[in-house]
């Protein structure tokens, strides 16, 4: 709450205000003018209100929610409000987060998991969080899943993270393990509990216009992560038209949780996988990085990262055309050169076809606008 004392002025005692509200640019600007002290407490649920006032009926509710919410969680997840309001949401999906407040002007919310979507006269074993869920606190926190019928799962956690996203907050509701492609090929990852698969899900490659190092990701259903500390992954990566399908060389496995003899934090191991097939074309190898955020203090995040060995970025101020070529046996020479196209300012391009122990050169050629002689420059 915010007091504010005003200039005392003659005349009327009445209170005459004028709000002024500009949303698009996240402004708002008063003028009050009044003979007596006046205490003003700005709630969300008085935003919501101006701004419903004034966009009008045109406005739909989703456009003025205070908050959204995002399940990254892997499951199906229905979450309910202190004041009778529910909402249910897939994993990968987002949707504006509209809650009644009561006093203090807090908002709260409780959530509960299926590991897909209930239908009716469908028994599904279902988990909910312990403990109200605020969703105004900015911060990073986790929270154990109990059965319904009260048995309690210590190992099974969601993360709950919330932040500013321009005006609003996220509560980004997320497993606490995930797997990333940031390579140029598409992946099939599943996940092995001794010889039964318990998981399995598509990553598209990363575009090529895409210049993050975010690429596409898919939480790992909270319910399995107890397993991933056990389990290998095993990639298969189908070829452009889903003619055939590459199998890998090898498994790659999560990294361990957090213990006192595991401490270690950020990227914790690399590995690499190759896939083999008929032709030289389809050979190819990708890098599966381990990587671990979070303390003792923080909760815990587990990311596996698969990413091309080689990535050539170009930083100059003119496009480039590249090519490259491998030295496989050193006892050999070096492979034919490799057309890899025109690189303009500012992105880049992925090459694959080389493992981490090969050796690699490129050459580029300086594509400089209105000159005749383009120069090859090594």
């Amino acid at each position: 709450p915010t007091s504010t004392r005003c200039p005392t002025y003659s005349g009327s005692d009445k209170i005459s205000a004028m709000l002024r509200f500009n949303y698009l640019n996240d402004r708002s600007a008063s003028a009050f003018n009044t003979q007596q002290t006046l205490n003003v407490n700005i709630t969300g649920a008085f935003f919501d209100t101006l701004a419903f006032s004034e966009l009008g009926s045109k406005a739909s509710t989703s456009n003025i929610a205070a908050h959204s919410i995002r399940n990254e969680s892997g499951l199906f997840m229905r979450w309910s409000g202190e004041l009778d309001e529910i909402g249910e949401l897939p994993t990968g999906r987002e949707a504006p987060l509209s809650l009644k407040r009561g006093f203090p002007h807090r908002a709260f919310i409780c959530l509960e998991f299926w590991d897909k979507e209930p239908k009716a006269n469908e028994s599904l074993t279902s988990f909910k969080a312990t403990g109200r869920i605020p969703v105004d606190l900015i911060g990073l926190n986790k929270y154990a899943l109990r059965t319904m019928d009260g048995e309690h799962q210590p190992t099974i956690w969601i993360i709950v993270r919330v932040f500013m996203s321009g005006s609003a907050k996220v509560v980004s509701i997320e497993s606490p393990a995930f797997v990333s492609n940031v390579t140029s090929h598409s992946l099939n990852i599943r996940m092995h509990n001794k010889a039964t698969e318990v998981f399995q899900v598509t990553l598209p490659p990363k575009p090529p216009e895409d210049s993050s190092a975010v690429g596409c990701s898919a939480p790992i259903p909270a319910t399995l992560v107890p397993f991933v500390n056990n389990s290998s992954w095993k990639l298969s990566v189908p070829c452009e038209g889903g003619r055939k399908v590459l199998e890998s060389d090898g498994d790659v496995s999560f990294p361990k949780p957090f213990s006192k003899t595991v401490t270690s934090k950020g990227l914790v191991s690399s590995k690499q996988v190759s896939f083999s097939g008929g032709s030289s074309d389809d050979c190819f190898s990708i890098n599966a990085c381990a990587i671990r955020i979070g303390n003792e203090a923080i909760p815990e995040q587990r990311l596996v990262a698969f990413r091309n060995t080689i990535v050539v970025r170009n930083n100059l101020p003119h496009s480039i055309f590249l090519q490259v070529r491998v030295k496989i046996d050193a006892s050999k020479p070096f492979d034919k050169w490799i057309d890899m196209g025109k690189i303009v300012s500012g992105h880049s391009i992925p090459f694959s076809h080389a493992r981490c122990s090969d050796d690699v050169a490129c050459r580029i050629k300086v594509l400089i606008p209105d000159e005749d002689d383009w120069s090859m420059r090594p």
